[in-house]
């Protein structure tokens, strides 16, 4: 979750501003600019998803434990 979180949301998200600025320079294709909002997409869902998974094997264990942690 952390290299998602860190490196890989950030890094996308440059690729977006960049993508979007060269677009509308004419010096990249809507291609390419929908290409990163894709990947972008992508990596938010796979860091919610990890982090719900977490939340999710935190509640069983609190189940097991009988309270919180």
């Amino acid at each position: 979750m952390d290299l998602i979180r860190r490196q890989l949301v950030p890094q996308a998200e440059a690729l977006v501003r960049a993508g979007t600025a060269g677009y509308g320079l004419g010096r990249v294709d809507l291609a390419t600019v929908l290409r990163a909002q894709h990947d972008l997409i992508g990596y938010r869902l796979q860091l919610l998803s990890a982090e719900f998974d977490g939340q999710r094997q935190m509640a069983a264990i609190e189940r097991l434990v009988g309270g919180d942690l």
